[in-house]
């Protein structure tokens, strides 16, 4: 019996010496893999978070505008000496001092952009930390051209490099300012730091970076750096160093380890203690293995499983022994496991990056915290899930952001293949659905698979057989790749924002050039080489003051850098000139940029061509100031320049002289010879006259022959006996008009202001009143204002009286000008003219007495008398209330001071009249200088449907802005344009000009004046919409245009019935002015078409 227990005591401690060895050559093989791994972990997430330290500051670098300043004065001194660059280097230290340290930087390198060094800063040119006083050596002068083009083209380049005989980390990346390198900046991290990294993070591990020559020789040797935490010093002592337990491994499983170009594990021996060595390798720029990371880990369960199967085999107390042996051992291999696992979590939890870990399939099997909070996922939800339909499912309407896309990503296709994943942009999904964007990388960890020797394969039946386990229900799955992302949303948006900026500079249609704070051009966009004719390469680098004409007052540029050096912002206009030579005008506003300090750092000039505007505006000012036919300044311009003239007269005590002068004879010329003859010889005359006059004197023409001369800065009366008497004497001499000589001679009348005239105005009358008086005696001769010629004011003061009388007893009345469409089919609107007869003087012409009703104040009761008129008049008319005719009221401006907007509403409340039936006209002095009144009341007379027009366009002021500031419903085209069209060429091209300007604000065109059927014919291919004229129709009494209004017809698609009564013959009403028949129509039946030609 006793020998039948003794045999079984034999066997069962030969079968537990048998599972206790297979159990240590299993927890062998497991324990290299979990090293592996957490080598492969510990590193990847060093590397990994130094890496984007570095890119963060680069970033920061190649962004701050002061740092490439300072880069750029590095780069400008060739390198300098220590003392020169000492500065630029320690500000960018201080400025950057954190970021220098979490990116465990020892180097700070510049080269300028062919890749020669400029200066480096080792690291212990700053504060070093305690222990650490290494430096940067064997620098390399240049670095490779591929790699400059390299960083240039796709960003930072990030890997580990050979330096000398170290082995350090490098990033290399171009500061680039408009498109243009400025420097190369690189920063180093010497392998020493990364060793250091992960001592502090992996307590009880040795740590060394070793080349992989030195490997495949099987010597650490010079390459060496190891470090180990002082915990561990004493067993680095007993070890003596990585570079032993490397000696001692077993060759050909180095070899495979290092041909598989991937993490392992080894097991050796130094002296008795156990050591377990994990490889990591570590990539160079151009993707080679240039060296491993070697971690040590010092194990004696190779003895205690030793003592464990000697026990075992020493009988019934040794198997007893054995087991509690084989228990506590058990407890510290899981309790250094939980150790691990908690010094992972610490590393991976403190990572500023998102970090998880996937198995074969996919499936999550781990996360870290900041992974957590930037997905929003608790880590029960995490765990176990496919990560692709976690994150990068597509979303189904109908399915929701659970729902998992079909397609797999670059990421997903990375883990399935086992290979690494370049930075890559992509979108994940949070748990609330929105999405994230975030920049991933993807790196595969070593496969190892599950040893099958045939103790593990006996140990696994007993298994079977005692504990029920089954290896097909819980397979090995170990990770297979580690995926670290970063959230770039906010760098996404501003590069978008950035993107959109760009694209909206680049293609608009304004020039806009972009200088440094010293005014040297950085950037010019297209527009700008278009306007100018200068390419972007041939201004860069250069000042604006290339486009320099020399027609711009040096007072303008003093003024423009004032208000940039004051910070602010200036608008004004440039006269430049194009790379061709020729001229242009453009309208600037010119910005400074300020950096966070409120320090100007550059200049952005936006600039749009106005050349065609100016030009339009120079035409139109130069025909509402200048006289068409003899480019003499005409009565507005003269006006102007008297009443400059009288200013200065008064302020220093000297007299101005106005000439009023009329060529004699000069009708019967005209009449006689033709209106061509008499058109050269007021050229002639224009010409002769100004030769003789002063530089100082204005000669301008009023109209016909009249000539007016404003001579100022005179001391006395004999001075302007001179001036007139050279004025005679040319006059005299004959003109050559057809090739025949003709004479004439000039009456000339002076007033002498400010004691003849304190106006303008009043100095014209009495000068026009003193030449009738040289006219009455003889002609050929001048006269000065006296009190005999004040007689003929007399007629002033007796319109005076006439005027106010009329506005009391009703003598004034109306009469209408029709206005046809241009193709002549159809009336579109009539015009309401005054006429006065004083009961002494005979009919008055409006030209004289409105003048004197605006001076007195009269023109508000008369304005009021006609309106009410014009209102009775549409009564009478009853055309449709649709719009289609329209009768046009002219009012003054004093009239917007008496609530015009109210007097309109109540008449035609009064007489039941539809807004549209009228139309205002007012002139462009009106508008150039409005006061908010006119403007509101403008508006809402437009409101109300009332049509608003603008009478003789073009012969007031030069000003478009008004055009922009009013909404105008109608512009009329003043006589003194189509009069000219026939023979001028400017004069078509002005009109035609103004036509497109009308059109393009939604505004109609009327033509005043037209005579002939050429000017219709011309005003029709132009463009214009109607015409106005004795062509089509003298101005009328009521019911003349009534008949007139019934025979034509008005636009419309059927017939008009016309209003009941009596019409009568129409066609013999007289004209007020004329005393001529009216409505003469060249045959047009109802609805016809009045012939041009």
């Amino acid at each position: 019996m006793a020998m039948r227990l003794i045999a079984v005591f034999v066997v069962l401690g030969g079968l537990a010496a048998w599972v206790i060895g297979d159990q240590a050559s299993r927890r062998e093989a497991e324990r290299l893999t979990s090293q592996a791994r957490i080598l492969e972990t510990g590193v990847t997430a060093v590397v990994e978070g130094v890496a984007s330290n570095n890119r963060l500051l680069h970033g920061l670098l190649a962004k701050d505008p002061e740092t490439v300043e300072r880069i750029k004065a590095l780069v400008a001194l060739g390198g300098g000496t220590p003392f020169e660059r000492a500065p630029l280097l320690q500000a960018t230290v201080d400025q950057y001092r954190d970021l220098l340290a979490q990116g465990h930087l020892h180097g700070l390198c510049v080269r300028d952009p062919t890749g020669t060094l400029i200066a480096h800063l080792p690291r212990s040119d700053w504060p070093p930390e305690q222990g650490s006083a290494e430096t940067l050596e064997d620098i390399p002068a240049t670095i490779p051209l591929d790699l400059i083009e390299r960083v240039r083209e796709t960003g930072p380049a990030w890997g580990m490099v050979l330096t000398g005989n170290r082995v350090v980390y490098r990033l290399t990346s171009a500061v680039q300012q408009a498109g243009r390198p400025v420097a190369i900046l690189e920063t180093v991290v010497s392998a020493s730091a990364l060793i250091k990294a992960l001592a502090q993070g992996m307590p009880g591990w040795t740590f060394d970076i070793v080349t992989s020559g030195a490997l495949a020789r099987q010597d650490a040797g010079p390459a060496s750096l190891a470090f180990g935490t002082e915990g561990e010093s004493g067993f680095m002592a007993a070890a003596r160093g990585v570079d032993q337990a490397l000696g001692a491994v077993d060759p050909a499983r180095l070899k495979a380890g290092l041909d598989s170009r991937q993490s392992f594990a080894l097991a050796s021996w130094v002296g008795d203690t156990a050591v377990v060595l994990a490889l990591r390798p570590l990539i160079d720029m151009d993707g080679q293995v240039l060296a491993y990371a070697v971690g040590a880990w010092p194990s004696r369960e190779g003895q205690t499983l030793r003592a464990i199967a000697l026990a075992a085999l020493a009988g019934t107390e040794g198997l007893l022994l054995a087991l509690c042996l084989l228990t506590l051992h058990l407890r510290r291999i899981w309790q250094r496991a939980e150790e691990g696992r908690r010094q992972l979590l610490t590393i991976t939890d403190t990572m500023s990056e998102a970090l998880y870990v996937v198995d074969g399939g996919n499936r999550i099997v781990f996360v870290n915290a900041t992974c957590r909070r930037l997905l929003g996922y608790p880590e029960e939800e995490m765990r176990g899930a496919f990560a692709h339909a976690l994150f990068s499912g597509r979303v189904r309407a109908d399915k929701g952001p659970r729902a998992v896309g079909i397609a797999l990503g670059p990421l997903e296709s990375a883990v399935l293949e086992r290979r690494p994943l370049a930075p890559t942009l992509m979108s994940f999904l949070r748990q609330d659905g929105t999405s994230l964007m975030v920049e991933v990388r993807c790196n595969p960890l070593n496969a190892l698979a599950e040893p099958t020797t045939p103790v593990s394969a006996c140990f696994a039946r007993l298994a079977r057989v005692a504990l029920g386990w089954d290896p097909a229900r819980a397979p090995f799955r170990g990770p297979a790749a580690v995926v670290t992302f970063v959230d770039v949303s906010e760098r996404a948006r501003r590069e978008s924002a950035l993107l959109k900026l760009s694209r909206a500079v680049e293609q608009s249609s304004a020039s806009v050039i972009i200088t440094d704070a010293s005014g040297v051009i950085e950037y010019v966009n297209p527009a700008f080489s278009r306007i100018s004719g200068y390419a972007a390469e041939e201004v860069l680098g250069q000042r604006p003051s290339v486009l320099k004409s020399g027609r711009v007052a040096p007072e303008v540029y003093r003024d423009l850098w004032e208000t940039l050096r004051a910070g602010r912002e200036w608008r004004g206009e440039f006269h430049n000139r194009r790379k061709n030579g020729s001229l242009y005008w453009e309208q600037a506003t010119i910005s400074p940029v300020k950096n966070e300090a409120g320090e100007i750092t550059h200049y952005v000039a936006v600039k749009d061509d106005v050349t065609e505007k100016k030009e339009i505006e120079e035409e139109l000012f130069h025909r509402a100031n200048y006289d068409a036919l003899t480019g003499l300044p005409n009565r507005q311009l003269l006006m102007d320049r008297l009443n400059t003239a009288l200013a200065v007269a008064r302020r220093e005590s000297l007299r101005v002289a106005v000439m009023f002068m009329d060529l004699d004879r000069f009708k019967q010329i005209n009449d006689s010879r033709g209106h061509n003859a008499g058109d050269v010889l007021l050229k002639q005359a224009a010409s002769r006259l100004s030769a003789v006059l002063r530089p100082q004197d204005t000669l301008g023409r009023l109209g016909g022959d009249e000539f007016l001369v404003v001579a100022p800065g005179l001391h006395k009366e004999s001075e302007a006996v001179t001036i007139a008497g050279r004025l005679l004497d040319v006059a005299r001499q004959p003109f050559t008009v057809d090739e025949r000589e003709v004479y004439v001679t000039t009456s000339i009348g002076v007033s002498l202001g400010p004691a003849d005239g304190q106006t303008p105005q009043v100095l014209m009358r009495n000068a026009d009143a003193a030449m009738y008086q040289a006219k009455e005696q003889g002609r050929d001769r001048y006269h000065f204002f006296t009190p005999e010629v004040e007689a003929a004011s007399l007629r002033r003061m007796a319109l005076e009286g006439g005027l106010r009388h009329a506005v009391r007893e009703g003598g004034f009345s109306l009469v209408f000008q029709p206005i046809f469409s241009s193709d002549g089919t159809a009336m579109t609107k009539a015009e309401a003219l005054l006429r006065w007869t004083h009961p002494e003087l005979g009919p008055v012409s409006p030209a004289e007495f409105i003048d004197v009703a605006e001076e007195t104040g009269q023109i508000v009761a008369i304005g009021s008398w006609v309106l009410e008129e014009a209102c009775r008049a549409l009564v009478a008319l009853d055309p449709p209330r649709d719009g289609r005719f329209r009768l046009g009221v002219n009012v003054s401006s004093r009239q917007f001071s008496a609530d015009l907007v109210g007097k309109i509403q109540e008449l035609l409340d009064h007489h039941d009249l539809d807004p549209r039936m009228l139309e205002i006209e007012i002139t462009e002095r009106l508008l150039l200088h409005p006061s908010s009144e006119v403007h509101d009341q403008l508006e809402t007379l437009r409101a109300m449907g009332i049509s608003i027009a603008i009478d003789d366009f073009g012969t007031g002021y030069s000003a478009l802005s008004y055009l922009n500031a009013f909404r105008i419903d109608t512009l009329k085209i003043d006589r003194s344009f189509v009069m000219s069209m026939e023979t001028d060429a400017r004069a078509r091209a002005l009109v035609g000009a103004i036509t497109r300007l009308a059109h393009t604000l939604e505004a109609r065109v009327v033509a005043e004046g037209v005579e002939t059927p050429e000017q219709a014919n011309l005003l029709a291919a132009l463009g214009v919409d109607s015409l106005q004229g004795f062509l089509l129709g003298r101005p009328m009494a009521l019911e003349a245009i009534r008949g007139l209004l019934y025979r034509t017809g008005l636009p419309h698609e059927g017939p008009w019935t016309p209003p009941s009564g009596d019409l009568g013959t129409t066609s013999s009403s007289g004209d007020l002015e004329t005393g001529e028949t009216v409505a003469r129509l060249e045959g047009p039946a109802a609805g016809g078409r009045i012939a041009f030609s």
